[in-house]
């Protein structure tokens, strides 16, 4: 028997934890040990003029301890670099930009998108454009104490928007 598609994404939801109980939002959590960041593939333009402006992701953070998202006590950093991570990781590669954002700074963000809370953002680099057609994208959440937690890279393709 086959699944609709329908019953198969509502599955994954579900899978993926539920919102806290009474639908508020989830605690602020230091501890943290998992990110998942969605972000679209390509750079996008924010102002209507030709060329990418920045990227526009979505980050959830996550504690074994709980079931579903929780928010941040500590600030996220934001790397864009140019070209796509090879042996020597991301790090390896020029960075292109930097944004680093406190907890208070995100809370702005915070927002419940496909059952979760998560931060929703949209990083413009400014007028000048990357020269790399391909960027990698790392977040890396920077708690108030204890180690970074840091995401697994995302590419993000630059071209003609």
């Amino acid at each position: 028997m086959r699944l609709p598609l329908w019953a198969l994404a509502t599955a994954a939801l579900c899978l993926a934890g539920c919102p806290p109980p009474d639908g508020g939002t989830p605690p602020k959590m230091t501890a943290v040990d998992r990110i998942n960041v969605l972000a679209d593939p390509n750079a996008q333009n924010f102002d209507g003029r030709p060329g990418p402006d920045g990227v526009k992701l979505r980050v959830f953070l996550y504690h074994a301890g709980r079931g579903s998202s929780v928010r941040a006590d500590g600030s996220m950093e934001f790397c864009l670099y140019e070209g796509r991570p090879g042996p020597g990781g991301p790090e390896a590669l020029p960075l292109f930009h930097k944004w680093v954002l406190s907890a208070e700074d995100l809370e702005r963000f915070l927002g419940q998108m496909l059952g979760q809370h998560g931060y929703g953002l949209r990083l413009e680099w400014g007028p000048t454009p990357p020269r790399s057609e391909m960027l990698s994208l790392i977040v890396r959440y920077l708690p108030r104490t204890g180690p970074p937690v840091v995401a697994s890279p995302v590419i993000i393709m630059v071209g003609a928007v």
